[in-house]
Parts: C-alpha cells; sequence; structure tokens
C-alpha cells in the first residue's frame, strides 16, 4: 500500500484502533493502524505522504498531546499533516494545548460519519 495521502490511526486500545481502522477501510481509505506511539511516530517521519493522523490521548508511555508535540517539531505543519485528536476525556483546561496542537477533536464513541467526513477531506 502507497503512503499517499493516507491516514494513521493510533490507539492503545484495539477494540478502539480496530473499529476506526474498519470505517476507513470500508470507504475505500487507505489506513495505517498504530498501537505504540513510537512506531507511529518513526512511521509518519520515513513518509511524507500521510496527511492525517488519528490519534488517542491517553496511551501508556505517551500521551496524545506529546505524540502531536512531537510531530508537530519534525516541522509537519508545513507538509500539511492534518491532526485529529481522538480521546473518550479531556479534563477541563486542556483548551488552548488542544488548539495549538491538533485540528481537529473527535469524542469516543466516534461517530462514523464525523470521521469519514474528516477523513475524506484530507
Amino acid at each position: 500500500m502507497t503512503t499517499d495521502n493516507a491516514i494513521v490511526v493510533l490507539d492503545d486500545d484495539l477494540d478502539c484502533l480496530n473499529m476506526t481502522t474498519t470505517f476507513l477501510n470500508l470507504s475505500e481509505l487507505p489506513c495505517f493502524a498504530f498501537a505504540r506511539p513510537q512506531e507511529a511516530i518513526d512511521h509518519i517521519s520515513a513518509n511524507p505522504g500521510i496527511r492525517l493522523v488519528i490519534i488517542d490521548h491517553y496511551m501508556p508511555n505517551l500521551t496524545g498531546f506529546a505524540v502531536a508535540e512531537r510531530l508537530r517539531a519534525l516541522n509537519n505543519r508545513d507538509r500539511g499533516l492534518f491532526l485529529v485528536l481522538l480521546t473518550g476525556y479531556l479534563p477541563d483546561g486542556h483548551a488552548a494545548k488542544q488548539a495549538a496542537l491538533f485540528d481537529e477533536i473527535l469524542k469516543k464513541p466516534v461517530d462514523p460519519d464525523a470521521l469519514l467526513q474528516i477523513a475524506s477531506q484530507r
């Protein structure tokens, strides 16, 4: 599978990861699934054709915020990388950080139509 315009989905919850990638695959949108943050970061760094990354917030080792910070530090905003935070819970007081790091926020359980609308526009 080519990485041009591909989507990366990062979620340590395998059920959520499988559900999200299934929605995308059923719509014939190419995607790569990762359960480990560093593997996703490495893949994105090595594949400049990736345009959309969907990131879970609460994961072991690195939060979604930490992953987004690393991706933004790679100068990926200039290459048009669109970051989506996918989370079931965000504590109060994170609005400014969210706005600085993510282009969009989706709540779990994810609405398939909202997910597909974002994915199909990238």
